[in-house]
């Protein structure tokens, strides 16, 4: 992996000519990569977030405008209008409004095929610092340690363990095979209403709703767990504003 080293420091200090992050890693098994984005997309991204983004995040998009590894169970978010773009999956609108939690400050730009978010806080990066959190997809809180300290660090991380899933992606890999764009992987039934242990079965949805399902079911579960209140199953149901969410049914 020394030449993805070597060439995604060159993407982070080399605007010109030279390696990028494109050709160090575009041959290895299990990396998508897409074209550059325009300048002015990052720059909409910029004000939406009325921050600038780190300069080695910056010179990626306009290197390859998103990135997919492990054939497709992490992945980068690009810039523009699609559904997982930057600007679209951080509106509140998309999943945001289904959380208990807090999550305006956060600005998600990755996820895991699970759904855990790589995310800066705005307030952290409208006063120039870069480090990188990681929001457990289950509850959307960032771990105690973060991620890593700046962009720069955090892209030689994804970029050393792309074409190397770990065992849990080989395991999902062997029971539902690669992820597309706007898929996630989840168990059925949730962890959260069985418990790890019996969470075996894996299956695939669409990001969205894989997000806003989570959301609710945390928000109704509140203190109860599976092991002190038993979820007979869930419904699914159009809210007030016409949105899909799940309503959990408890058993008497």
């Amino acid at each position: 992996m020394a030449t993805s080293r070597c060439a995604i420091l060159a993407v982070m200090s080399n605007q010109g000519d030279g390696p990028t992050l494109v050709e160090a890693i575009c041959e290895l098994p299990g990396v998508t990569l897409a074209a550059p984005a325009p300048l002015r997309e990052v720059e909409r991204v910029e004000a939406y977030a009325g921050a600038r983004l780190p300069s080695a995040h910056r010179a990626l998009l306009l290197s390859s405008n998103g990135a997919i590894s492990n054939w497709g169970y992490e992945r980068l978010f690009g810039v523009g209008d699609g559904a997982e773009d930057i600007g679209p999956w951080n509106a509140y609108e998309t999943w945001k409004f289904a959380w208990p939690r807090q999550l305006e400050d956060f600005l998600a730009f990755g996820q895991t095929g699970w759904g855990d978010q790589y995310a800066y806080r705005l307030s952290e990066l409208q006063r120039g610092v870069e480090t990188v959190h990681r929001l457990d997809h289950f509850m959307m809180e960032a771990a105690d340690e973060p991620v890593a300290t700046g962009f720069g660090e955090f892209l030689l991380g994804f970029a050393s363990s792309a074409g190397k899933p770990d065992g849990r992606v080989q395991e999902a890999r062997r029971q539902i095979g690669d992820l597309d764009p706007g898929q996630l992987a989840v168990y059925a039934p949730s962890p959260l209403l069985v418990g790890l242990e019996r969470a075996t079965h894996l299956t695939k949805m669409y990001s969205r709703a894989v997000m806003v399902t989570n959301g609710d079911m945390l928000a109704q579960l509140g203190d109860q767990t599976h092991e002190t209140r038993r979820v007979e199953r869930l419904d699914t149901f159009l809210d007030d504003l016409g949105r899909h969410r799940v309503k959990v049914r408890w058993a008497r």
